[in-house]
């Protein structure tokens, strides 16, 4: 993941660092429903944003969003399909830090998605609604992972949530070989790069 996130730092061209006025007011806004992804609306039978039934994920097709209750629950399905190539498949918190998943692939592997996790942020602390700063923030679990190709069938397994509902966001691209030999999303590579940061219509 540490190797990714670096590749990932050029498509930055700069930081915002925002005050704590500025989030305080965010999380109010939060707290209020006052966000197009906020925890007013965290069932998926609520929202058309989180369908309870299987959606497929599109390569380099921007963050796709899936909402979760409390430990021991399970998002909804996703599949991700490409005949031909491998698909490097990153996964991150976003909003309130401090949740954290397991990712079940294929019905069959369990991988724990611990990168960046941060257990002392239990009161919001740590608060991002940018699922790429998400991605690249500290407090917010995230991973990396390379599927092989053809059908992969994935879900979420709750793990923590203080909260006991959330938001959490994930990324496809086709997998490419860079200059060191390293598995990186294709998308990274192009001068400029092409990758699709956005939030998933």
């Amino acid at each position: 993941m540490i190797k990714i996130l670096s590749v990932l730092l050029i498509s930055l061209s700069f930081f915002v660092v925002e005050s704590r006025g500025d989030v305080e007011k965010k999380k109010d806004r939060l707290r209020r429903g006052g966000h197009s992804l906020s925890y007013s609306s965290l069932s998926p039978s609520s929202s058309s944003l989180f369908p309870s039934k299987t959606v497929q994920l599109i390569p380099n097709s921007g963050f796709h969003p899936f909402v979760f209750g409390p430990q021991g629950s399970f998002s909804n399905e996703f599949v991700v399909y490409n005949p031909m190539n491998p698909i490097y498949l990153i996964v991150t918190d976003c909003y309130c830090g401090g949740d954290q998943f397991n990712l079940h692939l294929n019905s069959s592997t369990t991988i724990p998605i611990t990168t960046g996790c941060d257990g002392s942020t239990a009161t919001c602390d740590v608060y991002e609604e940018d699922p790429f700063m998400c991605m690249l923030g500290l407090g917010f679990c995230k991973e990396s992972v390379v599927l092989t190709a053809g059908f992969n069938y994935l879900t979420f397994e709750v793990v923590r949530s203080y909260f006991k509902a959330g938001i959490g966001f994930v990324w496809t691209d086709e997998a490419c070989l860079d200059s060191d030999s390293n598995e990186v999303p294709c998308c990274v590579l192009d001068f400029p790069s092409t990758c699709d940061w956005s939030i998933a219509n």
